[in-house]
This record gives structure tokens, sequence and C-alpha cells, in this order.
């Protein structure tokens, strides 16, 4: 099974074809970004996250760049993944996006799935090179590994955006498990 790291579509300087979503203020995005219990969360249910475009006039993204740990998805792209959204590990917080008809929503996954044969690190900085997959363990279709802050997602789930047309999306590759592999 191919693994890809999920990331934002920007060009070779790291600037994004579409509108980026700046969230919060008076520090409100960042405390969702230090928010670590799931319990504590709970909170931004009720109480959402405000954001506004702050690009100059390029297109809306199903996936756009924002400054947030966590992935922002459009309300189609939440309608066409969320079967494959894991809803056990992770959540979706609304965003109230100013001037947008489209809703918005942060997905977060909580607990982090070990499907690596490395040591895993005190601090998760950086991108693993060359991961070394464990035997025999598949991983969901998307998840956070015990090696990065970022997600890694399934070959399926890069079918399925690509075949849903979703914008915003970019994948990086980075190996193959076990292909008899069963998930944790």
């Amino acid at each position: 099974m191919k693994i890809y790291r999920l990331e934002s579509d920007s060009d070779d300087d790291g600037n994004s074809p579409y509108e980026t979503l700046c969230l919060g203020t008076g520090g409100a995005s960042f405390d969702f970004d230090m928010t670590r219990k799931r319990e504590d969360a709970a909170r931004w249910i009720q109480n959402p996250l405000k954001g506004q475009w702050c690009g100059e006039g390029l297109p809306l993204a199903d996936h756009p760049d924002a400054a947030v740990a966590d992935e922002i998805l459009s309300q189609r792209a939440v309608d066409v993944l969320r079967d494959l959204l894991d809803l056990q590990r992770g959540d979706l917080y609304p965003v109230d996006v100013r001037d947008s008809e489209t809703p918005y929503w942060i997905y977060r996954i909580w607990e982090r799935v070990n499907v690596l044969n490395m040591p895993i690190p005190e601090v998760r900085v950086g991108h693993v090179r060359n991961p070394v997959f464990l035997p025999n363990v598949a991983p969901p279709v998307i998840f956070k590994n015990m090696h990065e802050s970022g997600l890694w997602v399934t070959h399926g789930f890069v079918d399925r955006v690509i075949s849903a047309g979703l914008t915003g999306f970019a994948f990086e590759y980075v190996g193959d498990t076990d292909p008899d592999a069963t998930c944790p």
C-alpha cells in the first residue's frame, strides 16, 4: 500500500495558488493549536474559530492553506471524504469564515498510530526520511504517525481526492507498507 504525506498545494517557493485562510483573533488559533486533549476541544464546537480569506482574489480551495497544525477542509471535501476521515481518532470543528458561502472545518486527529519500525523521537519536527514500515501492519486511510505532526494518507485517500476533483491538496510519496498487512 502506498503512503503519502498530506500537504497543501503550493509552488516551489511555498506560495499557494489559492486563497489562504487566516484564522482567529486575539490568539484564538494559537489556543486551538495548544489544545492537547480531546475533551478540552469541545468548546470549539460551540464557539468556532473565526477566519477570513487573506489572499488577493485567488480561487478558493477545498483544502486551503492556513497557519494551524491541523487540516482545513471545505464542506465539499468533508462530504466527499467523510467515510475516509477517521472520526474515532479525530474530530471536525467548524470554522466561521467571514463572507464565505461555503462552510469550512478543521480536522484534527488526536490519536497517533505506530506504523514505523523506527525509534520514536521525543520531538516530532521535520519529515521522516526513508521510513521503515512495521511488517504486517497497515495504517488507517488517514492517520498521524508517532514520528511527525502532519497527516499521512493511503493511496485510497489520494484516489478519492483526485477523482472528486478536490482542490488545494498535495501529496508527497513517502513509501510502501507490507501488501499483506492489516490495520492496527
